[in-house]
């Protein structure tokens, strides 16, 4: 079990050692750090670190305004969910603008990268499916799908 902040109390099934009960977590109570792309991210669900059944991996994420992350590509799909912010997308050749409500699936293996268009930080969510793992996320190897 973790034992990072967030993590209190999560039932668990004594055979299997997963969740068979539904599972809360406090986003603020989650520790932020800085990722490899450039963004700071809170991981809200991911199997390897909680005792869950869940295929995919939930995180919190939030990108200063004005930058932009690293371009990179990751093995699984990855859904972002825009929740406050603007910028843009950018997913192979192609940009979609992105507002609150948006929300953008990226295929496997694309090379894709954000941009906070404002002065106010973006905030979103990311379901990476299967999920994410450092060795399927990559700078290299992105097709331009």
């Amino acid at each position: 079990m973790d034992d990072k902040p967030g993590n209190e109390d999560l039932p668990t099934n004594e055979t299997k050692g997963r969740a068979l009960h539904p599972v809360l977590r406090q986003v603020a109570l989650i520790p932020e750090e800085q990722v490899g792309d450039g963004s700071w991210l809170r991981q809200i669900f991911h199997p390897a670190h909680l005792p869950l059944t869940t295929r995919h991996s939930l995180s919190y994420a939030r990108l200063e305004g004005g930058k932009q992350t690293r371009p990179h590509s990751l093995e699984q799909s990855e859904t972002y969910y825009l929740l406050a912010g603007r910028g843009l997308l950018h997913v192979g050749e192609q940009a979609f603008p992105l507002e609150p409500g948006s929300i953008c699936w990226v295929p496997p293996g694309v090379r894709q990268w954000l941009r906070n268009e404002g002065e106010e930080s973006m905030e979103f969510l990311v379901i990476v499916d299967p999920p994410w793992t450092p060795e399927g996320d990559s700078a290299e190897n992105c097709s331009e799908g």
